[in-house]
């Protein structure tokens, strides 16, 4: 890339249960900072050949600048899956299960 930027990254660790519902409230946090701020905002939802090597889903938020006539990219949330969870070796085992 040819540009640099602060940010801020927000992390959350879930069970392979609660990843869908994590994600989904981590946009929806994001989406209402747009909406709080008065800003107006279109979020993407990525296809599969615009993801990372690491992501099984992302959703780009995009806020309208009109002094230069563009859409620009504020935030971005992802869905890892299991790729940071392998690469760390961190295990996951439901309670009760041996394992």
């Amino acid at each position: 890339r040819i540009h640099e930027f602060d940010k801020v990254e927000l992390l959350a660790y879930a069970t392979p249960d609660q990843a869908a519902e994590v994600h989904a409230d981590i946009l929806e946090r994001a989406e209402s900072a747009m909406a709080d701020l008065g800003l107006v905002y279109r979020i993407l939802d990525l296809c599969a050949g615009d993801l990372g090597a690491s992501s099984a889903r992302t959703f780009d938020i995009e806020v309208y600048a009109p002094g230069a006539d563009q859409w620009l990219e504020v935030s971005s949330v992802s869905w890892f899956s299991d790729y940071q969870a392998r690469r760390a070796n961190v295990r996951y085992r439901p309670e009760g299960q041996k394992g």
